[in-house]
């Protein structure tokens, strides 16, 4: 074949020179001892005078670095359930990779004609997990939450309500919960702190918790810009404090959303994000039944339950879930127990 002519190859047409130089990014997750994951990265420098030439010094080349680092069996299921991949996703992360991978193509594309598919379907793939991330506590994908306590071996869950304060509502969940027995956290929104700050002074005195969940839970609370979430975080905790004559340190976003403005105030007003680990959407979904049930296969040691104070059927969802965690022997407890447990 003649040099300097283009040639079909598997990972595209190269553009021949003489000796040319390839770097060769060789990349594979290994599993080594202690269950802990590591990628691993080698250069290889390939000089080719055809593709033929190319294919068989690469292929030396990775069995080299596969002799000398052995490549285990990878166990995805282990690997997200140890919790090793979501400590991967992480907003900086994703960004800095995608951004590196960008380069590499752009590198690529000076010998081989990399597809724009390839760098569209990078961005497609990077939006995808921003947008997942946002809506994902757990992943603390933006800024740290609180999501349950994994390592709990006491029957303990706490049970908490967005929302508040409700007039008709609120007032029913507070008689459920003394009549078992149990604690419960409120995140209350300012603008109804306002209008019922003697129901807050009784979430209080009853000796519940109560945490920040906004002022206005405005349906666009996550486009706000970073002051105006700052602004809305200081005035719901003036509100708190007026009433409980306590600090609040206890945030919960809107909707569980988060984003690096939201992750921006909380670090500057020093709030502790609390998400949640069972969710059965109890204002979306209007069988009390099926709600309850949803709850009860998830509980387990530690966990967080997320309810709402607003709306008819929270008094039969509550009432049953404490009779089931009763007989299950499970104690309901506020926030702070499940932070402070050590």
């Amino acid at each position: 074949m003649a040099l300097g002519k283009k040639a079909k190859f598997p990972m595209g047409p190269f553009h021949l020179g003489t000796r040319l130089q390839v770097p060769v990014l060789f990349v594979y997750v290994m599993r080594e001892p202690k269950r802990h994951y590591h990628l691993y990265a080698r250069r290889v420098d390939v000089k080719y005078n055809d593709p033929q030439d190319l294919l068989e010094k690469y292929t030396e080349n990775v069995q080299r670095v596969l002799k000398k680092y052995p490549l285990q069996w990878f166990n995805f299921y282990d690997f997200w359930e140890d919790g090793t991949f979501k400590k991967m996703l992480k907003f900086k992360n994703i960004t800095i990779l995608a951004f590196s991978l960008l380069l590499v193509l752009g590198a690529f594309d000076i010998f081989i004609n990399v597809s724009g598919i390839a760098y569209l379907f990078i961005g497609f793939v990077w939006f995808v997990l921003i947008t997942v991330g946002s809506f994902s506590m757990s992943w603390n994908f933006f800024t740290p939450a609180f999501t349950s306590q994994k390592v709990f071996s006491e029957k303990k869950v706490a049970i908490t309500f967005d929302d508040g304060p409700h007039p008709e509502y609120t007032p029913q969940v507070l008689e459920l919960l003394k009549k078992y027995n149990a604690k419960a956290t409120f995140f209350c929104i300012g603008k109804n702190i306002e209008k019922h700050p003697e129901i807050l002074k009784a979430i209080v005195e009853n000796g519940h918790s109560i945490g920040n969940h906004s002022y206005s839970h405005a349906s666009r609370f996550g486009f706000f810009g970073r002051k105006k979430i700052i602004s809305e975080i200081e005035i719901t905790d003036q509100l708190l404090e007026a009433v409980s004559g306590k600090k609040n340190k206890l945030f919960r976003p809107p909707y569980g959303v988060t984003n690096p403005s939201i992750a921006s105030a909380v670090k500057q007003t020093n709030h502790k994000v609390i998400g949640w680990s069972i969710r059965p959407f109890d204002t979306v979904i209007k069988n009390p039944k099926t709600v309850l049930k949803s709850i009860t296969k998830k509980v387990s040691p530690g966990a967080i339950v997320l309810l709402h104070d607003s709306h008819e059927r929270i008094p039969y969802v509550l009432e049953h879930l404490l009779l089931f965690l009763e007989n299950e022997g499970y104690q309901t407890v506020t926030i702070e127990t499940l932070i402070n447990k050590n």
